[in-house]
Order: C-alpha cells, then structure tokens, then sequence
C-alpha cells in the first residue's frame, strides 16, 4: 500500500494533526478496517447457516434434515466463501436432501454424500433443467460431499440448443402437476409458475419479479401481466388459473411470497421444491410461442410481448410449428381478407 500520497495530501488539507497521532493512524487503522470487515463476512455466514429455514419445506420435515445440512454446509463451504456462495450451497443441499428423502435412495445423512447418489440427483436435474445447470449443481454437491471435482468431456453444444415445446397432453399435464402438489403453498407456487411461463411466456428472472399489483385487467375483461416495459394477455386457458393465484395483497409475489431471494436460483430452488417431474421453464416459455406462431399472431407484436428484439425463436421453432394445409395456402397468400 502506497501512503506517501496519501500522507501528503492530509497533512496539506489539516495542519492541525501531530506526528504522534498521524503514526497511530498508519499503524492502526488500516489493519482494524481490514479485520472487521474479514469479521463480519465470516459471522454473517455462520449467522446465516444457523439460521437458514427453507420456507418450501414443512417444519417436520425441516426438522429432520436440518442438522445433516447445517453441519455439511458449516463444515465445507463456509470460510471464505461470500454469502451469496452459501445461500446457493444451503438451497441446492437442501433441494437435493429433499430428493433423497421422496426417492428413498438412502437416508438423509452422510450416506447420501456419496458419488453414486449425487450422479443419480444430477439425472434426475436434467429432465429439469438445461444440462448446464445440473452440472454447476453436480459439482457443487461434489464440493459439499468432499469428492474432487472432475474434468469431463463437454456433453452439450455451448451454443443454446432450441427446448423442445411441451405437447397437449403434457400442458395437462404440467396443470395437474400444479395442481396436485402437498401443500397449499406449493399448489400457489406451481399455479403462478406455470401461468406465467405457459400462459404468458415470461423468463424465470420475470416470474420472480411479478407482484398481484402486475396483475392487470385488460379491455377484454380478461387478464394480463404488466411488467415495466411492456404488457401480456394471458392465454384464454390460463385466465382462471391467474386469478386464482390473487390474495389482494398487492405488494405480494406471485412466486414464493414468503421468500425474499429474487434470483434465478431461488426460482430454480422453488421448482426443485415442487418435486420430481416439475417443467422447465425454456420449455413453457417456448410452448407459449409456438402457440402464438400456430395461430399466427403477428409475429411483431408477438416479439414485443416476448420482449425479444429479433425474431430468431423463428429458426429455433420452424421444426415444431404447423403449417396451414396446402388447399388454404393460396387463399392465405392472397390475403382475400384485406381486399375491399
């Protein structure tokens, strides 16, 4: 540290300061600043740890598991790490901790921190999510397990690959799973989530942000979505399903209003939350416009609704989308409509 600049231009601007208190203030200063603030990082993250209580689970079963995750947590990933790091470590142990338990693999201790179950969590992880994803989560169950974190090959492009849209039989399905879920809190957080990525085509970074007051009544009667920059109609299938996810509390989330963490992994949390077979939300957001493009929304304002600059979602979908039978082509081509 260089402090003869710094020296030079106190002792300009302040006559009054004695050789004896500027000395102590070199000497000490510096060193007590640094101290603290290494302080408090460290006691904000083992305050956290001995704290943390996912508002996904139900207090029972918190209880059971709470020890196993605190102590792993604690013992791995605390020193050093920023509080943001260990959040993520806390969610993504606790989401797989939830896993071991549905699935009955092994038992919710030191035994499910083995190789063998973690490469089973991480299959599981890519019917949910981007394959990416599950491996960034792989290797920090690793960390927390104690394994070293291995070199592999790279399975998937890093270009975006195009998500498949969800058919009509599992957009049902997605609505029973919702539907169906254990507890009432989690039936909210589904419902919300699917309208949103399947009725309104929004991001996850959206949904997060979405409170009842965005909820808006549209001159049709029905609903929409008012984000900052622009406007969605829901879907006519998916009207009821938003109305239902309003308490009146204006302010509230629609997603996990219990929770103040609004990021992409909290959105990723509350999904694992909702149990095995939960929808992606690429997936719902590419349902969302390819059924515009089936139904032949004009495909600007459709952009606009998408919040999408180009309409490169075009070539990602032309291989899904529906074409208009060749005995109404002509009839489309001419635009007989338009003719006055």
């Amino acid at each position: 540290m260089n402090t003869s600049l710094n020296l030079s231009s106190f002792i300009a601007d302040s006559g009054q300061m004695t050789t004896e208190s500027l000395h102590h203030d070199l000497a000490v200063a510096p060193y007590t600043t640094e101290v603290r603030t290494s302080h408090e990082v460290v006691m904000n993250n083992h305050d956290y740890i001995n704290n943390y209580t996912p508002m996904f689970l139900e207090p029972h079963v918190w209880t059971d598991m709470a020890g196993f995750i605190r102590d792993t947590v604690h013992r791995q990933y605390s020193e050093g790490r920023k509080l943001r790091d260990t959040e993520r470590a806390l969610s993504t142990l606790t989401s797989f901790a939830e896993w071991v338990l549905i699935t009955g693999v092994t038992s919710v201790d030191e035994a499910a921190l083995n190789e063998r179950v973690i490469n089973s969590y991480t299959s599981h992880r890519k019917s949910e999510v981007e394959a990416p994803v599950a491996e960034r989560e792989r290797k920090l169950m690793r960390t927390l397990a104690g394994l070293a974190n291995t070199v592999e090959k790279r399975t998937v492009a890093t270009t975006a690959t195009p998500s498949t849209p969800y058919s009509l039989v599992e957009q049902e399905e997605i609505r029973y799973w919702a539907h169906w879920q254990q507890t009432d809190y989690r039936t909210r957080n589904a419902t919300a989530i699917a309208t949103l990525a399947l009725g309104c085509g929004l991001t996850t970074a959206e949904m997060a942000r979405v409170r009842e007051q965005d909820v808006v009544e549209l001159a049709d009667g029905m609903l929409g979505v008012q984000l900052a920059d622009r406007t969605i109609p829901v879907l006519a299938a998916w009207n009821d399903e938003l109305a239902s996810t309003l308490t009146g509390t204006p302010s509230q989330y629609l997603v996990s209003p219990k929770s103040e963490m609004r990021d992409k992994p909290a959105m990723t949390s509350t999904l694992q939350i909702c149990g095995p077979g939960s929808p992606s939300p690429q997936r719902m957001r590419a349902t969302w416009l390819l059924a515009h493009v089936d139904a032949s929304t004009n495909v600007f304002a459709l952009m606009a609704a998408a919040g999408l600059s180009a309409p490169d979602f075009l070539r990602r979908l032309a291989s899904f989308a529906s074409f208009t039978p060749a005995s109404e082509q002509a009839a489309s081509f001419r635009l007989a409509t338009e003719v006055k």
